[in-house]
């Protein structure tokens, strides 16, 4: 049977004001598992909501992965954590939400549709990140088309 993994990383998500869980929940329902890719050297309760999350959301797998938050070069060390989440992750297809994103509840019909099709790889998402909670939008962090889902083994962030 066809598994779908969803995967996430946080660093200070706490003190950075990100929806995880409510970015968790978006896309909760369409996966198999949630692994969430957390730095335990973080400056606030971020390891403890995601451990948190974990008792209360049975999906939730936490991946603990400290940052080296001297590399910040071009999004490398953000490269290299969402690559830690996708390598952790055992679905057939991989959706990727980052913490200050969600899926639209009126696309999950679409996405179940997405992982059914043999001839498809991948799919491209307009990037919406959010601050607090999901109606707080912050659109000049908006970016058209990223590849967010994808089989396993043929994408990477």
């Amino acid at each position: 049977m066809l598994k779908v993994s969803g995967c996430t990383i946080v660093r200070n998500g706490v003190k950075l004001k990100y929806p995880l869980e409510a970015s968790i929940r978006t896309y909760y329902d369409l996966c198999d598992e949630v692994v969430v890719a957390y730095d335990p050297t973080s400056e606030d309760d971020t390891e403890r909501l995601v451990r948190d999350l974990a008792v209360r959301l049975p999906k939730v797998r936490p991946v603990p992965s400290p940052w080296n938050t001297g590399n910040h070069e071009g999004g490398t060390e953000i490269t290299i954590q969402s690559n830690v989440a996708v390598d952790a992750c055992r679905g057939d297809w991989i959706l990727y939400v980052q913490a200050d994103e969600a899926i639209h509840e009126g696309d999950h019909e679409a996405l179940r549709r997405a992982f059914e099709r043999s001839d498809l790889h991948g799919v491209l998402f307009d990037r919406h990140s959010f601050l607090g909670t999901l109606d707080q939008e912050i659109p000049e962090y908006f970016a058209p088309q990223l590849l967010r889902l994808f089989r396993r083994g043929e994408g990477c962030v």
